[in-house]
């Protein structure tokens, strides 16, 4: 799960590209950032509180700008990721 992974994240109805950073930062912790690419420009925002639901799946909070809310990030069998 720890790399860079260029993804999908619906945004306001449709969806963005985003580029995800995730390292690990303890025996069992991720940590990382996320770039989403938007009509207006780029949105920097981090992963927080990331737990990982099954083998491929993680569950958790995005925090940018903005605020926060709920994320899953489901990693594809073969590379990359889906949100």
């Amino acid at each position: 799960m720890a790399g860079d992974h260029v993804g999908q994240i619906e945004n306001t109805g449709k969806l963005d590209k985003v580029v995800t950073s995730l390292r690990w930062s303890g025996k069992h912790t991720l940590s990382g950032t996320c770039v989403l690419t938007e009509q207006n420009g780029e949105t920097k925002g981090r992963p927080k509180d990331c737990k990982r639901l099954r083998s491929r799946l993680l569950k958790c909070v995005w925090i940018d700008k903005y605020g926060y809310g709920h994320l899953e990030i489901n990693f594809g069998p073969l590379h990359g990721v889906l949100w």
